[in-house]
Parts: structure tokens; C-alpha cells; sequence
């Protein structure tokens, strides 16, 4: 019963974890589609559908990894369709937009890999964690952000292989459960051991790896066999003791630094119980309780730098622009993170990276806000007037060039900082620099005279931005 209390518990905590990995996905997911709906495709349409589908599901507190996964594999699509095409319209040459442009297709790129290896780590995490060389080879394969990501083939190739390999474990696993079927028949077996014969079968008939099952089973076979006349550990004493000791190991996982220190401890009991004599693991259940009191103070400094960032976020959260909007969604989950109770070495480790990213994010927003105040204290309502001469480009010593036809209006369509269509020259990046300026304060239509031109810039719902400049 108290195993099944035990595992029931912890897959709630897996759920748990899940929904909030999955709303952090789906607050990017939305974020994204706002940028690249513009695009009107097929493919929009259908992120469109799978946002809602995921929506939904996270509403019922169900996971769908399925979708989330396609969901991602289109917005990279479409997102790099939405770079390259910024590429191309800027000559795919070696200006300075160009190459940005090029950096942010890279990132793409890079993003999607390491998303590709989050997903297979997830998916193949129990052969990963008895399959030692299989781990090095993730770790080569995500690599520390300096080398070039993964290619698409590469990382279809690698799973392929990881697939491969489960298929051999888990072959490899039915013929060791029949074994011990074998071999446990001939003595008396007690429930307990009953119980985890047929757990092991479930798992194995399913496709799940049973590895921690198998051993706790091959450690009361081999307390049997050890004392036949029943002078050392029983069966059932012997499958008692190696599930403590898999509850030993299993708690130490998700601990930092435990599993190392306690492995060769681990390693002993379980070569005693294996040749049924009794071990004693209170020294290794004192280590663990060590961890443990370490991950609570851990987990405590983790929540308290939670609540000062989403103290101050609160602060500058009316700042409108990217950065805001994006420590806003980090935000969000630190606060379903903070109130997961005790976490997994995965869960543990997502926590610290938002922590991480977030502070970066608030002290990037602190800076803004900083500079849209003295902005608004220097030149008051008419702070963004200030920025026309950024437009007079008699200044750059040269005058812009003067359309055919005089009372002809040139448009640009831009998308943030990026120029969708339009004129290419020296107006570029002083106008994608006031566009975004502009989203950062919250502004959506701009109206400026300049000495020869007058300037508008209006933003529409879907965050794209027309400006036009007609001469005086």
C-alpha cells in the first residue's frame, strides 16, 4: 500500500511539473504567434488550432506533448521564414542589418536544436539514466552554447539510435523478468514479491523500462539463493531492503551532489543483500537527510529571489515593449514554480534557469524604465518630438533622396525591429530604432513634422507597423 501511496504521489508531482512546463510553453507559444500571424498561411492557421488544443488541455489539467511538440516545429518554421525573408529583402549582403538578421536566423536555429534534445532527454530519460555512454553522448550533443547546434539530421539520427537501444534494453529486460520468474518460483515467495513481478510485467508489456523493479527483484533472488536453509535474509526481507535501498538512490537523483557521494555506499549495501547478509543503511539514509536539509535551504533562496522579481516586475510592468512583455510571461512561472511542492533534479533545474533569465530580463526593463522616465522628465508630452532629428538626414551630411513624383508617400511595413518592406537606406535603422522606442512606451500611432517631411506610424492589431514620410 505504501508503495502504491508512494508512486501515486509521485506522478502527481510529474503532472504537476508537467502543467507548469506546458503553460510556460504555451505563454511563448502565444507570444510568437502574435509576431508571425501576419504571414496569413496555412501553417498560421493551423498554430492557430494547436494553441487552442493546448489551451484547452492545460485548462483540464492534461498534458499533450504531441501538440506542444508541432506547435514548436511550426513556429520555428515560421519564424525563420519571417527572418529569411527580412534576408533577403535586405540583398543578403554584408550590411549591418543583414548580418543581424542572419544572427537571428542562427538563434533560431540553435533555439529549435536544444529544444529537439529537452524533448528527446524527456522522452528516452529512463534509458539515458541506465545507459551511462548514451548521457555522454547527449552532453556532446548539447554541448556548452559556443559550437554550432545539432543539424536536423543529426539529432533524427541520434534518436533513431536511442531508439534502437531501448528496443535491445527492453528485450534484454523481458528475458531477465523471466529469469527471475524462473528462479524465484523454486523458493517461497511472500506478496511483496508477487507484486513485483507483475509491476515489472506492466511496465515492459507497455514499453516502459522496469530497471528499478528488475533490481529489487534480483536482490531478493539473490538473498534466497544465498541462504536456501533460510539462515540469511528471506525473500521478502531481502525485496524490503533493496527497496529501501532503490528509495535511497531514487531520492538522491533529485538531489544535488547526493547521488555521487552516496554511490559507492549504494554499491556496497547492494553487493551485501545480493549475498543475503544484512545492511545497514542508516549511514546512507544520515547523507541523504544532509542533502536534503541543503535542498531546502536551496529551494528557500530560490523562492525568496521568485518573490523579489516578481516584486519589482510589478513595478515596471506598465513599461510596454518586448522585454517587459517577456519577463512578464517569466514571471508568471515563478509563480507556478513557487508553489510546486517538492521538486525533481529537472524541475529543480528549470526553476534555477528562469531565475536566471528573469533577473537578467528586470535589469534590462529596470535600465528602460529608468530611461523612458527621464525621457518623459527632460522633454514631458512632447518626449518622442525629440527624436525627429533623428530623421533629418541633412545632419548625416546628405540629403534623402527625393521620389520621382514629390507628393508620392514612401511606406515601409515593419514588425518590431524588423523592416518587412520598404525603401533600404540610410532611414533604416534610425527607423526601426524609433519603432521600438516607440513599443516600448506603449505608443501605437505616431504623427511628426519634420523641416521637409511629415512622418505617420501606425501599428495595427496583429503588431505590424505602416509608416509613411510625404514631403511638406
Amino acid at each position: 500500500m505504501q508503495e502504491g501511496r508512494d508512486l501515486t504521489a509521485q506522478m502527481d508531482r510529474r503532472l504537476q511539473e508537467g502543467l507548469v512546463v506546458q503553460a510556460q510553453d504555451l505563454a511563448e507559444l502565444r507570444a510568437i504567434f502574435t509576431r508571425v500571424q501576419g504571414l496569413g498561411s496555412r501553417e498560421v492557421r493551423r498554430l492557430d488550432t494547436l494553441i487552442a488544443q493546448i489551451d484547452e488541455a492545460q485548462t483540464q489539467g492534461t498534458l499533450v506533448p504531441g501538440e506542444v511538440d508541432r506547435a514548436r516545429t511550426l513556429t520555428y518554421t515560421l519564424r525563420k521564414l519571417l527572418e529569411s525573408s527580412v534576408v533577403q529583402g535586405l540583398g543578403g549582403g554584408d550590411s549591418a542589418e543583414s548580418a543581424l538578421a542572419q544572427a537571428r536566423v542562427l538563434e533560431l536555429e540553435r533555439e529549435h536544436a536544444l529544444q529537439a534534445l529537452n524533448a528527446a532527454e524527456q522522452e528516452f530519460a529512463a534509458l539515458l539514466l541506465v545507459r551511462p555512454e548514451l548521457r555522454a553522448q547527449f552532453e556532446t550533443l548539447r554541448g556548452n552554447g559556443a559550437q554550432p547546434p545539432p543539424t536536423a539530421q543529426a539529432l533524427e539520427g541520434w534518436c533513431e539510435t536511442l531508439r534502437t537501444v531501448l528496443a535491445e534494453v527492453l528485450s534484454e529486460q523481458r528475458d531477465e523478468l523471466s529469469a527471475l520468474e524462473r528462479d524465484l518460483s523454486g523458493h517461497p515467495a511472500g506478496a511483496g514479491v508477487r507484486v513485483s513481478l507483475d509491476a515489472a510485467r506492466h511496465l515492459l508489456d507497455r514499453g516502459s523500462l522496469a530497471s528499478d523493479e528488475l533490481r529489487a527483484l534480483g536482490t531478493a533472488r539473490g538473498a534466497l539463493q544465498a541462504s536456501p536453509d533460510g539462515a540469511g535474509l528471506s525473500g521478502e526481507a531481502g525485496l524490503n531492503a533493496g527497496r529501501e535501498l532503490l528509495e535511497i538512490e531514487r531520492t538522491a537523483r533529485d538531489l544535488p551532489g547526493a547521488a555521487a557521494e552516496l554511490a559507492p555506499l549504494i554499491a556496497e549495501a547492494q553487493a551485501a543483500l545480493s549475498h543475503g547478509q544484512e545492511a545497514n543503511l542508516d549511514p546512507l539514509w544520515a547523507v541523504l537527510e544532509r542533502h536534503m536539509g541543503a535542498a531546502a535551504q536551496e529551494r528557500e533562496s530560490f523562492d525568496d529571489r521568485a518573490d523579489r522579481i516578481v516584486a519589482e516586475y510589478d513595478a515596471v510592468r506598465g513599461l510596454a515593449g518586448e522585454t517587459t512583455q517577456r519577463l512578464g510571461r517569466l514571471a508568471d512561472t515563478l509563480r507556478a514554480q513557487r508553489r510546486l511542492g517538492p521538486m525533481s533534479a529537472a524541475a529543480r533545474s528549470r526553476y534555477a534557469q528562469t531565475l536566471d533569465d528573469a533577473e537578467t530580463l528586470l535589469a534590462e526593463a529596470q535600465a528602460e524604465y529608468r530611461a523612458a522616465q527621464e525621457v518623459t522628465a527632460t522633454f514631458g508630452d512632447d518626449a518622442l518630438s525629440g527624436l525627429l532629428g533623428v530623421f533629418e538626414l541633412g545632419a548625416l551630411g546628405q540629403e534623402p533622396s527625393v521620389p520621382a513624383d514629390p507628393t508620392a508617400a514612401e511606406v515601409w511595413t515593419l514588425q518590431g525591429c524588423m523592416l518587412l518592406s520598404g525603401p533600404r537606406d540610410e532611414i533604416t535603422v534610425p527607423l526601426t530604432n524609433l519603432i521600438t522606442l516607440a513599443e516600448d512606451m506603449g505608443v501605437t500611432d505616431l504623427t511628426m513634422d519634420s523641416a521637409g517631411h511629415r512622418w505617420a506610424a501606425q501599428r495595427d492589431a496583429e503588431g505590424l507597423w505602416q509608416v509613411t514620410r510625404t514631403r511638406r
